[in-house]
């Protein structure tokens, strides 16, 4: 991708989208989300496909809650959200769990304070929270780089393509893209310093 066909972002833009990014990949979407996604008007951006919308919308609630339950929860996920499974790992958060709570313990970065159903800290939306919350507090881009490269580049860029693919709907397939879009972003900046891998 060219320098000027990539997104702008700045660092706000960056956390806010993180923080989206985590709430809808940590628990299925609530009406008052799914309200929000359905009032976004952007041009080339669509969160609901018109054939949800033309259903009630609890019915349209409802149905994102299976999908979700579908490809992230199981009984057998189509795409488990974490690092350890994307890894081959045999417990659930294993080393990348174990690498991410001394990565947050070594930069005094607090855990997200987080009301999500989650098993394992190397979940999807745990590190897009800790990314966000590096974003909204200015942390040094050495920090920043360091999360990216050791934590979400590793995994996070397939998994998402995976969920761009495998889901029936509208709002994770943005969602990954999204994702791909930022991640692959922040590659080309560091690679462009010299930081890429």
């Amino acid at each position: 991708m060219s320098e000027s066909a990539r997104p702008a972002w700045d660092t706000t833009a960056k956390g806010d989208l993180c923080a989206l990014l985590a709430r809808l990949f940590a628990g299925e979407p609530d009406l008052a989300l799914y309200r929000q996604l359905c009032a976004v008007e952007h041009p080339t951006l669509t969160w609901v496909e018109p054939a949800l919308l033309a259903l009630p919308e609890a019915h349209a609630v409802e149905a994102l809650a299976v999908e979700y339950c579908r490809l992230f929860i199981g009984p057998q996920p189509v795409s488990p959200p974490y690092a350890s499974a994307q890894g081959g790992e045999v417990l659930l958060g294993g080393r990348p769990r174990t690498r991410l709570e001394a990565f947050l313990a070594r930069h005094g970065v607090p855990a997200p304070d987080l009301a999500w159903r989650i098993a394992s800290p190397d979940h999807i939306a745990v590190e897009l929270a800790v990314l966000a919350r590096l974003y909204a507090g200015d942390a040094p881009a050495a920090v920043v780089q360091e999360l990216l490269t050791q934590h979400l580049w590793p995994w996070a860029p397939a998994w998402l393509a995976d969920v761009a693919s495998a889901t029936r709907y509208q709002l994770y397939r943005t969602a990954a893209r999204l994702g791909m879009a930022l991640l692959g972003d922040e590659h080309v900046s560091a690679e462009g310093q010299g930081h890429g891998s």
